[in-house]
């Protein structure tokens, strides 16, 4: 509701084994030119074998695409983990694989002035701020991180927009964390 009132879009990443009861909110978010970033099955590390981090994230695009017939480009590892099998699995998938640089801890947090004020001291341009939208208080501090960022001058974009102008190539993983 914030981002449609502001009229800005964001990435969001999700997690494929709660994608089947939240076909319509999937929906709702490309309706608002937001972008769906794959985010593992479940949230657990992915340091098993190729084959199975493959089967992992091909198995949430396949949930996706069921729900709301895209694909993602990106994945974001849980924890921001990376390793081997990882990498190769990105490289076979042909995604780009997905960090931040602005972390306000809000799952640690859990207070909505404490995490705007996070998000607001550490932004920078062309930065990449991560957000868990599962908590209320994240989702109020949304409510005054986003118009000030606008009122600081700040365009707020998806993902794709704000890393196509570097080329990114698949395989490859972006951001800072």
């Amino acid at each position: 509701d914030i981002l449609s009132e502001y009229n800005v879009p964001a990435s969001f990443c999700v997690l494929g084994s709660l994608i089947e009861s939240n076909e319509a909110l999937l929906k709702r978010m490309l309706s608002l030119n937001c972008e769906i970033v794959n985010h593992s099955w479940n949230h657990e590390y992915l340091a098993k074998s190729p084959e199975e981090v493959y089967d992992n994230i091909q198995r949430t695009d396949d949930a996706i695409f069921r729900a709301c017939g895209v694909r993602p480009q990106y994945f974001r590892p849980p924890y921001g983990a990376s390793n081997e099998c990882l990498q190769s699995a990105l490289k076979n998938l042909k995604k780009i694989g997905l960090l931040w640089n602005s972390d306000p801890e809000d799952w640690k947090l859990r207070d909505a002035p404490k995490i705007a004020s996070a998000v607001l001291d550490s932004v920078t341009d062309g930065g990449i701020i991560i957000l868990h939208d599962i908590y209320t208080p994240t989702c109020m501090a949304a409510a005054v991180i986003i118009p000030e960022l606008l009122h600081r001058g700040y365009e707020l974009k998806t993902v794709s927009d704000l890393l196509k102008h570097r080329n990114p190539v698949p395989g490859n993983t972006y951001g800072y964390a």
